[in-house]
């Protein structure tokens, strides 16, 4: 079955003509085609009316060029990009950071706080990042791309219904919009609950968990040049269980936790952007932005056989200011800017004996007022002649991360620095082909987390503070081909990245009174991805064809030899058509991985996988949409046809069986 849906893509890919790709904004932090730039990047359009889920914002990205969905639990689900994830791939919303100070380099939650009826469309650059957008970037960058309010616009009103099957999804979506000659608003509410979660043949009752959120977007211009634009949003899981603590995994006779909730999750936002045009020499356009987000990561947690019930609360808040600047010089762009963001961190934890009602102040998981600031300036050239392009961008970041009370009678203040560089090459082929090529040097710092993370981690593991952990460096080499015309788009990618100074959690060979291994962060050495990366959008009369194909391959160099890296994707991909049936839009799509038997040491530790690997797996899908009278449009999914049962690889929970959907919107 495997082997005729790779030849199936490759036959596709053989009489490939594609749609052209929309404009993007991330790799080059400006309105650039996807074609006009050597970066690898995907774009993913989030029209709720022909996407294959809606449930979290990565759910829209299974199955894209480049792109690997890991899940641990319901209400969390996490982007990996080339073999990349948490920490190490940057998630922006509108160009603001989301990544905070106590982000994890392991699959983490955080970009569920971001609804996906906010977006319009969502960008993932694959490969490091970091000259234009500073650290993290070292896998890539996911940017969310909020919806705008429209100008010259009546007022409008839309409400939004959807059910699935499958985890009994319930949600509603309310919407008003209005613009005028000077002044456009959009404000989006949306409430979602769902239940148990039925996999292929089983059920799993503690899956529920609910989420509101709200959305506020004001433009307002002043003339044809200047153009301000404020957004607030407010999203919040009340208490969100984590399954994979509470069901017992591979190796495990009994779970590891009897209580674990997200008690709750919670993000909000605010942002304040000024854009304007002028003709100085120095600067043709001047983008300036002030943001500020709060996220809430607290917790009630007790282990399997402890009369103790463990509550925690931790709170970070980021502020930002950016300001960057858009130059021609001759023939040549010039993008140069400085960031500013400023992090503190509020941690508090205590444990309740539920017995007697004893009550004991524990040490935070993170310490207590840890700060976490960074600058940065930064700049990048492009120019080109002769049918060739080149582009060399240069950053230099400066970090100052305050611990109090690291260790026991010390606080702890470092003060990292680096540079990162970028330099790129683009030649075209032909009328509609072009050779690109890129190598990039990427920069991460440990963050608050890495350095002084307390507590319970996934797979029966207990996290200790390492306080002489240093930054992270990656150094990375892509070349490709890119084939784009009037209809069709293409695209081929070869990678390679080289890892210095890793940040990985190792056993220390202690074990807690409840049974936890004991692991530390430390920097453990060198690894080596590398992969390809192939995508097509074809368009052929009214029908649509898109279909990827993805590959990564890992190696860590220890003392005691080469190894497997941890959590690499298996082989991957999609297929999908979009086509007319009579008056209707008809999609149907497959998505496929092959075995994963390749796992590093701490991979077969880990209660989410079985010891010898993940098997491979494949669904079959469909949806039909379409406009029903003048007001309301319609879409219904019938999404894993034969019921497969199947886990992608690293998560927490097979995924979701047999399902039927349904959305359906009115707008007057």
């Amino acid at each position: 079955m495997r082997l005729v849906f790779l030849l199936c893509l490759f036959t596709a890919w053989a009489q490939a003509q594609t749609e052209l790709v929309p404009l993007q904004v991330t790799a080059e932090r400006s309105a650039v085609s996807v074609a006009d730039t050597a970066a690898a990047v995907t774009v993913v359009d989030m029209d709720p009316a022909t996407a294959p889920a809606r449930l979290l914002l990565p759910d829209y990205l299974r199955g894209q060029t480049g792109v690997f969905v890991q899940q641990t639990t319901p209400g969390q689900a996490t982007v990996i990009v080339r073999g990349l994830k948490g920490s190490q791939v940057l998630n922006l919303v509108d160009g603001m950071r989301l990544n905070n100070a106590f982000f994890r380099a392991a699959p983490n939650q955080y970009l569920a706080l971001v609804n996906p009826q906010w977006a319009e469309h969502v960008e993932v650059v694959r490969g490091p990042a970091s000259v234009l957008h500073g650290g993290d970037a070292m896998g890539g960058v996911v940017q969310v791309i909020t919806r705008q309010p429209a100008w010259n616009q009546p007022a409008e009103v839309a409400v939004q219904l959807a059910a699935d099957s499958a985890q009994q999804l319930r949600q509603l979506g309310v919407e008003h919009s209005q613009g005028g000659a000077r002044w456009a608003s959009l404000l989006l509410i949306d409430g979602q609950q769902t239940g148990p979660l039925q996999t292929g043949g089983q059920r799993l009752d503690m899956a529920g968990y609910r989420s509101q959120s709200a959305f506020y977007k004001l433009r307002y211009r002043n003339g044809g040049n200047s153009e301000w634009m404020f957004n607030v949003q407010h999203l919040r899981q009340p208490a969100t269980p984590r399954l994979d603590e509470l069901v017992a995994g591979y190796g495990q006779s009994e779970p590891a936790s009897s209580l674990f909730r997200f008690e709750p999750n919670q993000r909000d936002f605010a942002h304040l952007r000024w854009q304007n045009r002028t003709d100085r020499p120095w600067a043709r356009r001047v983008d300036v932005h002030l943001a500020w987000q709060r996220i809430e990561d607290s917790r009630r947690t007790q282990d399997t056989g402890s009369p103790w019930e463990n509550r925690e609360f931790n709170r970070s808040d980021l502020a930002g200011f950016t300001a960057q600047l858009d130059a021609w010089l001759g023939r040549q762009r010039l993008v140069y800017g400085l960031e500013l963001w400023r992090d503190r961190v509020a941690s508090e934890r205590y444990r309740l004996r539920r017995d007697s009602g004893l009550r004991e102040i524990r040490r935070s998981r993170f310490p207590d007022g840890a700060e976490m600031n960074s600058d940065a300036v930064y700049a990048e050239l492009d120019g080109g002649s002769g049918g060739w392009h080149w582009g060399a961008g240069l950053r230099y970041s400066r970090y100052h991360i305050t611990l109090p009370q690291a260790t026991p009678d010390a606080m702890l203040s470092l003060q990292p620095a680096d540079t990162s560089g970028s330099l790129s090459l683009r030649r075209e082929l032909g009328p509609a082909l072009q050779w690109v090529s890129t190598f990039s040097k990427g920069f991460r710092p440990p963050n608050v987390y890495d350095l002084a993370a307390l507590g319970p981690r996934p797979g029966n593991r207990f996290n200790i503070a390492n306080p002489e952990l240093g930054p992270e460096t990656v150094y990375s080499l892509d070349t490709g081909f890119k084939w784009q015309g009037r209809a069709h788009f293409a695209e081929l990618y070869l990678w390679a990245s080289r890892y210095r100074d890793r940040i990985a959690a190792v056993p220390t060979g202690e074990q807690t009174d409840t049974g936890r291994v004991i692991v530390q962060n430390r920097n453990l050495g060198r690894e080596n991805l590398h992969g390809l990366e192939a995508g097509w959008h074809w368009q052929q009369g009214l029908n649509r064809w898109q279909a990827s194909l993805n590959w990564v391959w890992g190696e860590s160099l220890t003392e005691d030899g080469t190894r497997p890296a941890d959590r690499i994707p298996p082989l991957n991909g999609m297929l999908a058509l979009e086509r007319p049936l009579w008056q209707w839009e008809l999609r149907l799509w497959t998505r496929w991985a092959a075995r994963q038997n390749r796992l590093s040491p701490r991979d077969v530790r880990d209660p989410r996988m079985h010891p010898e690997g993940t098997p491979g797996w494949i669904t079959f899908n469909a949806a039909l949409s379409g406009q029903w009278g003048p007001h309301w449009r319609w879409s219904l999914r019938l999404e894993n046809l034969l019921d497969a049962r199947y886990r992608e690889h690293g998560s927490g929970i097979d995924a979701p069986g047999r399902n039927l959907g349904l959305w359906l919107e009115g707008r007057w």
